[in-house]
């Protein structure tokens, strides 16, 4: 459609008025103004609808407001990218800002794609920076189009840290989906969705080492992902289970990867306390199952220091 944005971003937010105006003040200094604004309201009981109320008022783009019962992210994400008009999506976080050619670098560096090249890409990659100019994480090792397969189930992202990614949203929509008994789980790491995106596609991406997103830092109020790992225990047990269960492939060219999950599984096994009879049988491999046996002892060394002070 010729009249649909390019960008759609969805920002979910709960009790976030406080720090939302910084996506808000971001969205309104955009060099590139061809998008639209998707704000998911997931059962805020503060000033947030009033807010964003008198922001549809006075901006200069359209801007969306989607109230919902609380139910975590997750949910907010699944109800929102059906909605979402435009080519390429970007979830900026309630407490996120980010510089203001940034659309504008996302648009350049898409439309250098041909039409059959951006049915095949996954999206757009660049690099955060702290609200005081320091750099997260490295550079990426090179610029232009990569496997995101090797970059996501490498080693190279842990050097990178924190990423930002225009999406291509017709691979979004495909994927980002669960079932009514996987809604019920609560939050689900948004990487879940990605690894999907990048095993059944196989895509390729594009990264540039722009620093676009400000990812704020070492603030008196708590960071929104404190205490996630306890909170949403049971949706990073299904995302390693799952990558146990359907992926395991990777194994043999991606051992970290998989080793990770293997054992970030036998955590929340024995923190939501499934036990291991329950653990073993819910894996479908053999393979998968002996090293469970193996490294589940590993699990009891490592709560304390994974779930930090207080757990049994």
């Amino acid at each position: 459609m010729q009249n649909s944005p390019i960008f759609s971003i969805i920002t979910s937010t709960f009790n976030r008025c406080h720090t939302l105006h910084r996506v808000y003040a971001s969205l309104a200094t955009q060099t590139y103004t061809h998008f639209e604004w998707i704000v998911v309201d997931d059962g805020s009981t503060d000033k947030t609808h009033e807010q964003i109320a008198q922001w549809q008022e006075e901006a200069h783009f359209c801007i969306h407001y989607i109230y919902k019962e609380n139910g975590g992210k997750t949910s907010a994400l699944i109800l929102a990218i059906p909605k979402a008009m435009g080519e390429l999506i970007l979830i900026a976080d309630s407490d996120d800002a980010f510089l203001p050619q940034s659309l504008e670098v996302f648009h350049t560096a898409w439309q250098a794609l041909s039409p059959e090249q951006k049915q095949h890409c996954n999206g757009i990659y660049v690099l955060c920076q702290t609200q005081k100019g320091a750099h997260v994480g490295e550079n990426y090792a090179s610029e232009g189009m990569f496997d995101p397969k090797r970059f996501h189930f490498g080693s190279e992202i842990g050097c990178v840290g924190e990423n930002w990614f225009a999406m291509n949203a017709a691979m979004m929509r495909k994927h980002f989906v669960l079932s009514e008994s996987e809604q019920q789980l609560g939050f689900i790491p948004e990487s879940h969705f990605w690894n999907k995106i990048i095993l059944q596609e196989r895509p390729f991406g594009v990264r540039l080492n722009q620093r676009l997103r400000i990812y704020y830092t070492n603030e008196e109020e708590p960071s929104l992902s404190v205490g996630i790992r306890q909170k949403a225990a049971l949706g990073f047990w299904f995302e390693s289970r799952d990558v146990l269960n359907h992926d395991a492939l990777l194994l043999w060219r991606y051992p970290r990867f998989l080793g990770k999950h293997l054992l970030k599984y036998i955590l929340f096994v024995q923190h939501l306390g499934r036990g291991f009879w329950r653990g073993f049988c819910e894996l479908d491999s053999l393979p998968v199952r002996l090293m469970f046996a193996l490294c589940y002892p590993l699990g009891f060394v490592l709560r304390k220091h994974y779930f930090g002070k207080g757990t049994a």
